[in-house]
């Protein structure tokens, strides 16, 4: 019994002590206070703020608590340039108990973050290099070597993807596109300093049809163009290409050979660990065709209010009174 009493005052303790550390970060709270590293997570050195724009909505009655969180991928002037969302989702009317709504200005957020950079040992892009600009490669020479860097800097209006209830995920409009900035440095050689060969700023639209339900998923990329095309080289003069159309072929190639692998539905629960966790999350759901402006993510658990395993342990009470 001592030991009973002292384990529930070490209990209680232990979570008054949680209690005042967050309190004590409440009120001294900065800019990173709420700052959570997703690097193992995404393999991106990314930090998420999970700092909260609304107040926590706590229902007893329904037994539901929702929390709204700022959400976006952290990146200088960030905040700027990616309007603050105020629309919040109504989780009415679905299946999965536990939701989560992810807005699309999370994932501008996210593409603002990304950035590649590409050596000669990526014989992919080398080789969609040397197809687009060979007389770049060639003033170089036999030992030509190059390096390449892939980012998207912001855009006004700051709108690079849009989830669209009716057409899935939409990469930049057919106007403007999804600015990519493609920067190529070259050198006779790799023992020589590299400069700037190429400066390419491409405009890229495509719509992105994809869902996880119920560990079925499937990706498919359509309608996939370049619409505006900004190319130039300082150190060597260009022939005539047209930009928009080889660059348009070269998307075109690329999503082709992703849809063959990734456009058909695979069932992940041919694994017997995921069959097992597909039983304890039911109605397992990632889709952009819920709620429009939002990716949707939820999933029900067996213990949830109204699940099958509550009314399983109903109708057993209810026998065992009778």
């Amino acid at each position: 019994m001592k030991l009973t009493r002292y384990l529930l005052t070490f209990g209680q303790g232990v979570v008054l002590g949680l209690v005042d550390q967050l309190n004590y970060e409440l009120a001294n709270q900065v800019e990173d206070t709420f700052l959570v590293n997703m690097e193992g997570m995404l393999g991106l050195p990314l930090d998420l703020n999970f700092t909260m724009t609304r107040y926590p909505e706590i229902n007893n009655k329904t037994q539901e608590i929702i929390l709204n969180i700022d959400g976006l991928f952290v990146k200088k002037n960030i905040a700027e340039n990616v309007p603050t969302n105020t629309e919040y989702a109504d989780r009415a009317g679905h299946t999965q108990r536990e939701q989560i709504y992810l807005h699309q200005s999370m994932l501008d957020s996210l593409v603002y973050n990304f950035a590649k950079s590409f050596t000669k040992d990526d014989k992919g892009f080398q080789k969609q290099m040397i197809e687009l600009v060979p007389e770049v490669y060639l003033h170089y020479g036999r030992d030509v070597d190059c390096n390449g860097e892939l980012s998207f800097p912001y855009e006004t209006p700051s709108a690079p993807l849009s989830v669209d209830t009716k057409k899935g995920l939409v990469v930049g409009d057919e106007e403007n596109g999804l600015i990519a900035k493609v920067l190529l440095y070259c050198a006779a050689n790799s023992t020589v300093e590299k400069e700037l060969a190429l400066d390419m700023e491409l405009g890229i639209h495509a719509i992105a049809n994809f869902t996880f339900d119920n560990f079925v998923y499937w990706i498919k990329f359509d309608e996939t163009k370049a619409v505006t095309a900004n190319v130039s080289s300082p150190v060597v003069t260009l022939d005539y290409h047209d930009w928009i159309g080889l660059v348009t072929a070269l998307l075109t190639d690329m999503a082709d050979t992703f849809n063959l692998t990734h456009g058909t539905p695979k069932d992940l629960k041919d694994n017997t660990i995921v069959h097992f966790a597909a039983g304890i999350l039911a109605d397992t759901l990632l889709s952009p065709y819920v709620v429009d402006d939002f990716l949707f993510a939820g999933f029900r658990m067996l213990p949830d209010p109204d699940g099958p395993m509550t009314a399983q342990a109903k109708q057993a009470v209810s026998a065992f009174l009778q």
